[in-house]
């Protein structure tokens, strides 16, 4: 009698239920992630229901459902975690509630960060007077012992991605969140290229404030992203955008100043939520956490461990972490990194593309 790995069945099954891979070799999912059957029927009964009229009380269930489901993948807690729109929209909640002074500083390795982790520091910059300290990456990747010695007394926070954006590195959060505290600088973490494939555990790691969206690999909708804020942290920040959603329900029925703000994240969830998006990720991550976060991580970094040797035994470059602890599930082929967000001036690159798109393989050009 065979005895079929369990692991692997887990995930042959899981596979199963994603039609836009099957016609494909679908490697795309750092710029977009896929919709499952399982998601979809849940979204075409909500829809359903709104066509009757959904009650307030269906939709604050799938709320109510994601929210917890993301605390559990993350493991934070249900009031550590607000349903935003999306990444840039986290990370300015954060930066906006802040008691920014002139003179004052943000921590950034600004070549390696996506536009999301760049414009609102920008903004606070021309607002507020607020300097960027810009840490050189070293070898394509964010280096803990630069971004540390970069801190000073008036830094506020350090901002980073978890996988950088490209090439995709992952950062030792963990170093410069230690770090961090030590100072009392506040940490926050671009996570768009790491919840969802990575086993990411905020109840271990020194992260103060952390954002991601769902379209990735969350395996969402776009419009939905979740930010956690460590208790903590929250209860010193006061957001520049206020709604009821974001204050305590006796400051709603007998308003009183100061305005009594939430306990926790949720100070930062403003007006009505994206509720199709909320349904969509509540599906998700529930089918995420089924296979095992553990599992997705070993998996999909074994995959991409192959095709990085594999690409290199056809002499293609490679850009590849000093460090096998800096892989994850990208990988990006080149000599290096461009200026251009979306595209490459390298010919062999382009052609590389092209012949790989003919051959049905989804994937991406970045810098």
């Amino acid at each position: 009698m065979v005895v079929q790995d369990r692991s692997a069945t887990d995930l042959q099954r899981f596979r199963a239920g994603f039609p836009g891979a099957r016609n494909v070799r679908y490697l795309n999912v750092a710029d977009r992630g896929l919709i499952s059957t399982e998601v979809k029927a849940a979204l075409v009964s909500y829809i359903d229901a709104c066509v009757e009229g959904v009650s307030k009380d269906l939709a604050s269930a799938w709320t109510d459902r994601a929210r917890q489901r993301f605390a559990q993948l993350v493991r934070a807690d249900e009031s550590e975690i607000a349903l935003v729109k999306n990444v840039s929209d986290g990370i300015n909640a954060v930066a906006t509630a802040i008691d920014w002074k002139p003179g004052d500083n943000v921590v950034l390795c600004e070549e390696l960060e996506h536009p999301s982790n760049l414009f609102a520091w920008y903004n606070l910059r021309e607002r507020c007077g607020i300097a960027i300290r810009r840490v050189e990456a070293a070898e394509w990747a964010i280096d803990p012992q630069r971004m540390i010695a970069a801190i000073d007394a008036r830094t506020r926070i350090v901002s980073v991605s978890m996988v950088t954006f490209a090439p995709g590195f992952r950062t030792d959060v963990a170093a410069i969140g230690d770090a961090c505290r030590e100072r009392d600088a506040l940490f926050l973490a671009d996570a768009a290229q790491a919840v969802g494939v990575l086993d990411v555990d905020l109840s271990s790691l020194p992260i103060d404030a952390l954002a991601v969206g769902t379209p990735k690999a969350l395996l969402g909708l776009y419009g939905l992203g979740f930010l956690f804020v460590r208790q903590s942290v929250a209860e010193r920040l006061r957001p520049a955008y206020l709604s009821g959603a974001g204050v305590n329900r006796n400051a709603i029925i007998a308003p009183v100043e100061p305005v009594a703000l939430k306990s926790g994240a949720g100070r930062f969830e403003v007006g009505n939520l994206n509720h199709l998006g909320c349904v969509a990720a509540a599906v998700s991550i529930g089918q995420l956490q089924t296979v095992g976060m553990a599992q997705i991580e070993k998996h999909a970094c074994d995959l991409a461990h192959m095709l990085s040797d594999g690409l290199k035994g056809l002499g293609l470059p490679v850009l590849e972490p000093r460090k096998d602890s800096g892989r994850t599930n990208i990988v990006a082929v080149g000599s290096g990194l461009e200026a251009d967000l979306d595209g490459t001036s390298d010919r062999r690159l382009i052609d590389l593309y092209d012949f790989l798109k003919r051959q049905k393989t989804d994937l991406s050009i970045r810098r």
